[in-house]
């Protein structure tokens, strides 16, 4: 009973959103044509780069800067050194005597005090009109900060975010990666249309300096500053903006333990900040899509998915068992319950299957719009299939993992050091 309520809320809010995201993406259609608009103007820009253990990707960055087509007396970069144990101080010392065009301060942080605080760092330096955060491990167009230009200049755009697409992939975990990246900046450009973006990656995202200041900088004290700066930005009455032209390329994990303390970094900022804001959201008495309508529509499905998932773990869990007994008593053990594959299809409940097989066509469309926006293509539809077939139920064990890491040791010691 309870998997079936679950199962049903599942397809209809799937379904209804869905169908809601493409009712945007052929409204906003038009738009999508639209030339890149590149900034007239070249206001004083300032780009926080926060680095640690960073000697392999830190020169590449900065060179991505240096080809940027962008005035270099307008840029003022800030790199903070965030107590590297690898050879990225020199590193960067060695860059900045080779290219003395370029403005570079560096700040060397004795021992690592996160990104929330080296950031703050940076701010309090900041000379420019916009204050940029950029990943060392990530390169940038070189008309990106033009096009980003050209779309913060708005009163009420609070924060610009790239179009962020993944340097190579060519593992598995890679791919797997590349195809949610992909998906995911889609998505980002859809909510963006109807102002409910609330994310701006460390990756590459431009902010109006003074609206940063104002609203007191960067949370020093989570795993995930960049997802609660845009909630503090959307909780002030600002928006953030997706800008599909302005491409950067970004390193992402290569193997799975990586990517899972990764993603168990990410998952356990949501539950800090959503703890923070959530509530903040809902009680606003003045009405908003994101904070009454998107934000709570995704903490539940999200909670859902959770629950479904435990409980299939647990009853798959149940029926092992239950076959092992089976084997123990009888020195027979069947696995398939069926005589013939005839038997199974007869034996489906299709007023389950039809509406499942409509939420996953539904998928595939959207993903074939995403593949579209970025304007990239699968180079083998097998890698797509168990990307679609694995990489959800991956995703959702990794946050039931998040969730009891978070109740059992994190929220009680708070150590960082893991997600290092």
């Amino acid at each position: 009973m309870i998997s079936t309520i679950l199962f049903w809320t599942i397809i209809i809010i799937s379904s209804i959103f869905t169908m809601f995201w493409i009712l945007v993406y052929l409204i906003y259609y038009k738009e999508e044509k639209d030339k890149n608009k590149i900034a007239k103007g070249s206001p004083s820009v300032t780009i926080a780069i926060p680095c640690y253990n960073e000697e392999k990707n830190i020169e590449k960055t900065l060179n991505s800067l240096k080809k940027m087509n962008y005035p270099k007396d307008k840029l003022q970069i800030i790199i903070i050194d965030d107590g590297s144990e690898d050879n990225t101080y020199n590193k960067i010392k060695d860059y900045i005597g080779k290219n003395k065009e370029l403005k570079i301060t560096v700040i060397r942080n004795k021992k690592n005090l996160g990104k929330g605080k080296s950031l703050n760092k940076a701010l309090k330096k900041a000379k420019g009109e916009y204050f940029i955060v950029l990943d060392a491990d990530t390169e940038i167009n070189k008309n990106a900060l033009k096009s980003m230009i050209s779309k913060i200049d708005n009163k009420k755009t609070g924060a610009v975010i790239s179009h962020i697409k993944v340097k190579k992939s060519k593992n598995m975990i890679e791919k797997f990666q590349r195809f949610e990246y992909i998906y995911t900046q889609f998505m980002r450009n859809l909510m963006s249309r109807i102002d409910v973006l609330y994310i701006t990656p460390g990756a590459f995202s431009i902010y109006k300096t003074d609206i940063l200041k104002r609203i007191g900088g960067f949370d020093e004290n989570t795993l995930t500053e960049d997802f609660e700066i845009a909630l503090r930005i959307k909780y002030n009455d600002y928006i953030v903006v997706f800008d599909r032209n302005a491409i950067t390329y970004t390193s992402i994990p290569q193997n799975i333990k990586s990517y899972i303390k990764q993603r168990l970094r990410w998952n356990i900022g949501f539950i800090e900040n959503t703890k923070k804001y959530f509530w903040k959201f809902v009680k606003r008495k003045d009405f908003s899509l994101f904070g009454h309508i998107i934000y709570p529509i995704t903490l539940l499905s999200l909670i859902i998915l959770i629950l479904y998932t435990m409980k299939n773990i647990y009853d798959f869990i149940d029926y092992l068992f239950f076959k092992i007994k089976s084997w123990i008593y009888t020195d027979k053990i069947y696995l398939w319950e069926y005589n013939s594959l005839r038997e199974f299809l007869l034996s489906l409940d299709y007023k389950i299957i039809i509406p499942f097989i409509f939420v996953i066509i539904s998928g595939i469309i959207i993903y074939a719009l995403a593949f579209k926006h970025s304007k990239e293509k699968i180079e083998y539809l097998s890698e797509f299939v168990l990307f679609f077939l694995i990489y959800s139920l991956l995703t959702i064990i990794i946050w039931i993992f998040s969730l009891l890491y978070y109740y059992i040791k994190y929220k009680k010691s708070h150590k960082r050091e893991w997600f290092r």
